[in-house]
């Protein structure tokens, strides 16, 4: 059986780069949570958290949650990401902020990470390499992006799998 979930969410990703500021500043972080469902009406939520900053030339890898409440294993073959919206509040005509400053990668190669029946697990805890986990980061862009400091990303996952027969 295929199963299918959409997930959107809000994930707040503050948008930072170095200055020449000597205090150090902590990292930012950002939370995200969203629920899809299965084809046979079973569902399943997908969560997780932004840590660090995002500059230009900078992906900041997304460790996502996935929580399977249903008696049937989860096989996840897909988990896509995308940026629906970007709220700048620095951006005007001479130092715009769009979609087109930030990348997304997608879970990636041929992972295909299994959720437990009745179970919740981390991408890091199911033994997924960071280099295949989904990420979000900024373009490093030719022209001066200053207009993207402070920026909220609105993210969209779409996860795709098939429940394992035991």
């Amino acid at each position: 059986m295929l199963a299918a979930g959409f997930v959107s969410l809000i994930a707040g990703v503050l948008i930072w780069w170095p200055s020449t500021d000597p205090i150090g500043r902590s990292a930012d972080r950002a939370t995200a949570e969203g629920s899809g469902s299965l084809n046979a009406g079973s569902s399943f939520t997908i969560s997780g958290d932004v840590s660090g900053a995002i500059g230009p030339g900078v992906m900041l890898p997304l460790d996502l949650a996935l929580d399977n409440p249903n008696d049937v294993d989860l096989a996840v073959d897909r988990i896509t990401v995308t940026v629906q919206s970007v709220e700048a509040p620095g951006a005007d005509a001479d130092y715009p902020c769009s979609g087109a400053d930030f990348k997304v990668r997608s879970l990636t190669g041929s992972v295909v990470p299994t959720l437990a029946a009745n179970g919740s697990e981390d991408l890091s805890d199911m033994g997924i390499a960071r280099a295949h986990w989904p990420a979000v980061g900024m373009r490093n862009r030719p022209v001066n992006q200053d207009g993207c400091k402070g920026a909220v990303l609105t993210l969209g996952y779409q996860a795709t799998g098939v429940e394992v027969q035991r």
